[in-house]
């Protein structure tokens, strides 16, 4: 889910993505209130970039002001496929300084934190 998209602009363009960030938000909302266990990525603004070349920063609040690039983002999400949650998990990411090897381990250290 991408809801900082184009931050910075101004005009119509940050008209039409504020639209899109009240979509994404409303979205997230049905999907928190369907009670089915979900995993929900909040990456931040999505860049044209070469992937696997940068860590990843999990920090609450990092996809506001953060970059990721588009490979990055989509491994996060192929890995999170085999990770079937209890209940939702909710993440943010950018890139960073954290180095992930197996996912498999971090989303099972996610899921226990709850």
């Amino acid at each position: 889910m991408q809801l900082s998209v184009y931050r910075n602009s101004g005009g119509l363009q940050a008209i039409m993505n504020s639209k899109l960030r009240k979509l994404a938000e409303r979205d997230e909302n049905v999907v928190l209130a369907s009670g089915i266990p979900s995993t929900i990525i909040r990456s931040a603004s999505l860049e044209t970039t070469p992937g696997g070349e940068k860590g990843f920063n999990f920090t609450e609040g990092i996809a506001a002001k953060g970059k990721i690039s588009r490979e990055d983002a989509a491994t996060i999400c192929v890995e999170a496929l085999d990770a079937i949650p209890q209940t939702t998990l909710i993440f943010e990411v950018a890139n960073g300084d954290e180095n992930v090897t197996d996912w498999k381990t971090w989303f099972a250290e996610r899921m226990a934190k709850g």
